[in-house]
């Protein structure tokens, strides 16, 4: 009976410059966009209606939420050495084809979207202006014949983008077998293929290429013109950023268009912001990666994120030495700020979480097979452990000082913020806030491991009023989580007991906020109170 396969080339690691950012990795499991590109790939392999295959490197270590991912889609692993060819992984990708079967290829740093009917032999063809060594097709005596180039000039052929179909699968892989013996690469198989059978290109395409550094950001770019979020379009060159309510676009605005001189290098550049449709900024786009996608799915060492570590309390340091002038915030504002940003919000949202999932306030829970507090005494605990604002804890402010909202450009060894929170919660906009609170947002990242919880790479036990939560976190990030404890940022310690008092409340106040998502809710809770185990250990 044969059947269709869906082969994806990752058996090599990623080329030098890439490594340099994200460290390691096989092409497939570069990230992109809150996943790993191999779930974008599996997609293709769902339309086709294939078996999927990954040809991986044997010095990978699968990391453990992805052992679990693979065996969900139930994708088949190859193993191959990582000095491997192409044309060799393929060898290996094609153990399991037989005779009838008909195989896909796809090169393990590609994606390719289509409307277009796949012809039983075909291959994908784009265009790109990149200056990398590229595989060009051409027509001569009625076939297709495919050659290698390094591209250093204008050329007009048409570039091979990545995805090919084999009808004949059987036949491939004996031509396969016979080039690998004859000493030849994958463009000589392909050749050989392509005198057999006659290869019919696909040109109607969106081809997105991660292979370069250049090509995976401006991939990165093209997959945001193509989807267009709610709040957030682009064309390639700037965003801009929409949303509901107003007020809070207005007071993110207002935060970049009077950020002070020193501050500037720090965010992306402010272009422009008024009222269209309704209310809307521009910043330039930025082609960095984010922090949160780096740390969740890059495999950078030590060392590296110390220095992307040393960079965001340089920029927390930076905004604490601005201060408000006296007649700018007013004598009260430290207790405003504190009863409006931390104690305030804690008790409605947990009003509003505890109603909406019929989940009492006053009842204790376990955690971890121990006895655990129950909401409201958690969240007063908390609260306890948190020295009231003072005047000196009041500078300048951006409020939502995570990962997933640092961008950090490895060539300035700076970070790029966005998305300043801009006001309090009453609504009064200002640039200042308590400095501790902006500490405790990147820790909410660091230790706090908010951007796994998003990413959806936890393990979670659950029953009425009993959690565990862990967190495969490996010994990289165990390495960053010791050095951020040793740290302070400007006049604050990173991790003392009222720092994490401060980042476990932000989980806690945060639950009614993933509504949609009630195993990622139970999580959120659940981290809560590991935080708070983690804060009464700490001395």
């Amino acid at each position: 009976m044969s059947g269709a396969y869906f082969i994806i080339l990752s058996g090599a690691y990623i080329c030098p410059e890439l490594i340099a950012e994200f460290g390691n990795l096989p092409p497939a499991f570069l990230p992109n966009g809150g996943r790993r590109l191999y779930e974008d790939q599996l997609k293709m392999a769902a339309a086709m209606d294939a078996q999927p295959i990954m040809v991986l490197p044997e010095s990978y270590v699968l990391p453990h939420y992805d052992v679990e991912r693979i065996k969900a889609a139930n994708i088949l692993i190859e193993r191959v050495p990582a000095t491997a060819s192409v044309l060799q992984s393929i060898a290996q990708g094609l153990n399991s084809i037989k005779a009838g079967d008909n195989v896909y290829i796809l090169f393990g740093d590609t994606l390719i979207d289509t409307q277009s009917t796949w012809p039983a032999n075909g291959f994908a063809v784009g265009s790109t202006h990149h200056l990398a060594r590229w595989s060009e097709c051409e027509v001569i005596d009625g076939r297709y014949v495919f050659h290698e180039y390094q591209r250093d000039a204008e050329r007009t052929t048409d570039i091979v983008a990545g995805l090919f179909n084999f009808h004949e699968a059987g036949h491939f892989k004996e031509i396969v077998n016979t080039t690998l013996e004859n000493g030849q690469g994958f463009i000589e198989a392909l050749n050989a293929y392509s005198a057999s059978y006659t290869m019919e290109p696909v040109y109607d395409i969106t081809w997105l290429d991660f292979g370069h550094l250049y090509t995976y950001h401006q991939s990165r770019c093209q997959e945001l013109l193509a989807r267009s979020f709610n709040s957030i379009t682009s064309d390639g060159r700037s965003v801009v950023k929409t949303g509901l309510p107003q007020r809070k676009i207005f007071a993110e605005a207002e935060w970049f268009q009077h950020l002070p001189p020193q501050l500037r290098p720090y965010t992306p550049h402010f272009i422009d912001a008024g009222e269209k449709e309704t209310y809307s900024y521009e910043l330039e786009y930025l082609f960095f990666p984010l922090m949160s996608e780096l740390y969740c799915f890059g495999n950078l060492p030590g060392h590296m994120w110390e220095i992307m570590m040393d960079s965001c309390l340089d920029f927390l340091e930076k905004m604490q030495g601005i201060r408000p002038r006296n007649y700018e915030i007013g004598d009260d504002y430290p207790s405003l700020f504190f009863n409006d940003m931390i104690k305030g919000k804690t008790a409605h949202r947990l009003e509003t979480f505890a109603r909406d999932n019929d989940i009492s306030l006053t009842k204790e829970w376990r955690y971890g097979g121990k006895p655990a507090p129950s909401l409201r005494t958690l969240g007063e605990e908390l609260i306890s452990a948190i020295v009231p604002t003072s005047l000196d804890d009041i500078t300048m402010w951006h409020g939502d000082f995570h990962f997933g909202n640092i961008f950090y450009n490895f060539r300035s060894k700076r970070v790029s913020v966005v998305d300043p929170r801009g006001m309090l919660s009453n609504g009064r906009i200002t640039m200042f806030g308590d400095a501790r609170y902006d500490i405790s947002k990147l820790g909410h990242s660091v230790f706090g491991l908010y951007d796994f919880l998003i990413a959806d790479r936890f393990d979670l036990t659950s029953a009425d009023y009993d959690l565990d939560l862990s967190f495969d976190i490996g010994p990289t990030r165990q390495r960053l989580l010791d050095i951020y404890k040793s740290r302070k940022a400007g006049n604050y310690a990173c991790m003392d007991r009222s720092a994490i008092a401060m980042t476990a409340l932000l989980f806690l106040s945060m639950l009614p906020l993933h509504t949609t998502d009630k195993r990622r809710q139970k999580a959120i809770l659940a981290n809560t109170f590991r935080l708070k185990n983690m804060m009464e250990s700490c001395s």
